[in-house]
């Protein structure tokens, strides 16, 4: 379990919204990989329940967050924490 003291931006295509209120939601990068974002926000820090525009499935989005690698057992989960949401493209 490791977390990165840098910032990236990440490009993906939103696969699904599981949580609406906090925007949890899952993105697939270029390489076909899945990343799980653990809350969004907006530019403004508004979070995902109270933006004007939300990003849904389908959407590719631009995000700026640090990065968090889980391992359980065989299982590697690469997860954005409270990430910024800095664009949308639908």
């Amino acid at each position: 379990n490791q977390a990165t003291s840098e910032f990236y931006y990440i490009k993906g295509t939103v696969k699904s919204t599981p949580n609406s209120t906090y925007g949890n939601l899952y993105l697939v990068d270029e390489n076909g990989d899945e990343i799980y974002v653990y809350g969004l926000y907006d530019i403004n820090g508004k979070r995902y329940d109270s933006m004007s525009v939300k990003p849904k499935a389908g959407d590719t989005i631009l995000v700026y967050s640090t990065i968090y690698k889980y391992v359980n057992g065989s299982t590697v989960t690469i997860e954005l924490k409270d990430a910024t949401l800095i664009e949308i493209n639908p």
